[in-house]
């Protein structure tokens, strides 16, 4: 069909950008990349091949030393959004290898969480980059990557950590990252997070955040459903717990 034959088209422009644009195109190419591979229905023989030739070029991509590193990020946070669990190795080796950028790094730490793949590799991977002596983006970065896994074992060790840690950014990772968990014990360690006056305010607001996420698993909080769509009494008395809480 027309529709089908647009599709093909579409999907080897992709391909060629990801592979040849100009260097500050190609990030963009290869998240669209993964995206359209990532949808395609992978009963279909042609799909299967393209969701094959994307996977191979963003692994060359996530490889390539000579690449800028923003692109190499994209073909890394590509490969998570794809999720193949084929390219699990290559992500674990990018995110341990302690030559390679930051950015690089900590993304395919979290691209490893996106994939779900809950091996006894993965966990200690990512065990070892949160809780070890690893850079703060990329312990964050790991961090949030466990809580994607529902990786419960490691909430002990992050709230531990919460006392210790003075780095602003690992500090808002590591309370999104147990909001996600879901460990009833971090309510009181996120409490005193949220109610710290010295407590930067990005740290401040994950924790709130995540004591949202802990204390309320609806989809939508239950207290700002209230205060939009019920009767008066209610509406204001929802409100007037929002912004205690807050």
């Amino acid at each position: 069909s027309t529709s089908a034959f647009d599709m093909d088209k579409a999907d080897e422009l992709l391909l060629q950008r990801a592979e040849k644009a100009p260097w500050y195109l190609r990030g963009f190419a290869a998240l669209g990349l993964a995206l359209a591979a990532r949808e395609g229905d992978p009963a279909v023989a042609s799909m299967r091949l393209f969701r094959t030739k994307a996977s191979a070029l963003l692994l060359q991509m996530a490889r390539d030393k000579q690449l800028n590193a923003s692109v190499r990020s994209a073909a890394v946070v590509g490969l998570g959004l794809l999720g193949m669990e084929s390219n699990v190795p290559t992500l674990i080796a990018i995110a341990r290898r302690a030559g390679t950028d930051l950015e690089v790094r900590a993304h395919a730490a979290l691209a490893l969480g996106q994939i779900g793949s809950k091996t006894q590799g993965v966990v200690e991977a990512l065990s070892d980059l949160a809780l070890g002596s690893a850079p703060d983006r990329l312990r964050g970065h790991a961090a949030l990557a466990l809580s994607l896994l529902g990786e419960g074992a490691i909430a002990k060790d992050l709230i531990a950590g919460l006392d210790r840690d003075t780095s602003t950014r690992r500090l808002a990772a590591t309370t999104r990252a147990l909001g996600r968990l879901g460990e009833l014990a971090a309510v009181e360690p996120l409490l005193a997070q949220a109610a710290r006056p010295d407590a930067r305010p990005l740290v401040r607001a994950m924790a709130i955040v995540s004591l949202g996420r802990l204390l309320d698993p609806e989809p939508r909080p239950s207290l700002l459903r209230l205060s939009l769509g019920a009767c008066y009494p209610a509406r204001s008395r929802a409100l007037h717990e929002l912004l205690t809480i807050l």
